[in-house]
């Protein structure tokens, strides 16, 4: 009797550790013959990278949360779309959808130069040829602060600019013109207090997207005894400090890293690598034939 009640228990507790729900996030994604590059990051440091060609993925996630998903497509290596998504992971399944519609647009705004307005309020209203309204607010902090607006309308778009005291009074106020390209737009915003002209204060726009990446497959070394070649990449300029470099050999992703070895048998090779950065808009596809 104690035997069959000691397995009835052993059997609760099997069933009951099987049925707890992972957390786990299913990400669906557009139908493309293409390859997809995910990176997830959240709380903790948790950063994860995915390349697949899949349109369908699920993920073990470490625990509840929210978390930042940037997802890249690269058609014949080269960076076709890319969507970045804030979620919050609930316990137990969880299910996205990644569009990566065409025609999508984001601006991210860098405010500089407002330390003398900290606790005041700054609006961003951006206003698309078709009268489409995109509008947010932020306290302004003795730091610089950034804004980010997502899928706003291409083309020429209205920015307007207002600073508001914490009584509600708007002390600056001004619009200036921006042409939206698909993809991501980065400007700078720099209050210039001394270029007072009939009492109102102007500011500068700087475009701060970053250059596509330039730069070239070399080989570094040659081992007839091994049968190998080395093969490196090698950077035009030093303005990126944080390049990931993909792999690909006849299409199919071998590696990732600054160098690469292949084996030097007299097939013919197609060795493709694909950089990109954190930076908006810094990616470069590059070609080496064997």
């Amino acid at each position: 009797m104690k035997r069959l009640i000691y397995f009835a228990i052993t059997i609760l507790l099997f069933v009951s550790s099987c049925t707890e729900n992972p957390t786990t996030l299913n990400i669906t994604l557009p139908v493309q013959n293409g390859e997809y590059h995910l990176i997830i990051s959240g709380r903790n440091g948790y950063r994860k990278e995915i390349t697949s060609t899949l349109n369908s993925l699920t993920i073990n996630m470490p625990e509840p949360g929210v978390y930042d998903i940037n997802c890249s497509l690269f058609i014949s290596g080269k960076l076709e779309k890319e969507e970045r998504i804030t979620t919050r992971i609930k316990e137990g399944v969880n299910e996205i959808s990644i569009p990566l519609s065409d025609s999508i647009a984001h601006l991210v705004i860098d405010l500089e130069g407002y330390e003398e307005y900290a606790s005041s309020i700054i609006r961003l209203k951006v206003k698309g040829e078709s009268g489409r309204i995109k509008e947010m607010e932020s306290t302004i902090d003795d730091k610089a602060t950034q804004i980010i607006f997502n899928d706003i309308e291409m083309g020429l778009n209205e920015l307007k600019v207002e600073i508001i005291e914490k009584d509600g009074e708007i002390i600056f106020c001004k619009k200036e013109n921006l042409m939206i390209e698909e993809g991501i737009n980065r400007i700078s915003l720099l209050l210039e207090s001394e270029s007072i002209e009939n009492d109102e204060m102007g500011f500068k726009i700087e475009n701060m997207s970053a250059l596509p990446i330039e730069g070239r497959i070399e080989i570094t070394e040659i081992d007839m005894k091994k049968g190998e070649i080395a093969l490196s990449f090698v950077l035009y300029t030093e303005v990126f400090d944080d390049i990931t470099i993909l792999w690909y050999e006849n299409g199919k992703f071998i590696h990732e890293g600054e160098k690469l070895i292949i084996e030097s048998n007299s097939s013919p090779k197609r060795i493709d690598a694909i950089a990109y950065s954190e930076k908006p808009g810094s990616a470069g596809s590059f070609t080496f034939k064997l």
